[in-house]
């Protein structure tokens, strides 16, 4: 095996679609928990939080 065949692939396009999604989602994630804030418990939303990140992740690291 090459060296080149060992090193994974170089993807900056996907490094910035993820910082700008990141920079789009985060204030509505923020803005969704302060909403549910008063009326859901904070594991709930937590939990929310994290099953849809890693939905959202899932598909990434695979």
């Amino acid at each position: 095996m090459t060296l080149a065949a060992l090193r994974p692939a170089d993807r900056p396009f996907l490094g910035v679609l993820l910082m700008l999604g990141f920079c789009v989602l985060a204030p509505v994630a923020d803005a969704f928990a302060k909403d549910l804030g008063g009326r859901v418990g904070l594991f709930h939303i937590l939990a929310l939080r994290f099953a849809i990140q890693t939905a959202l992740l899932a598909p990434l690291a695979l």
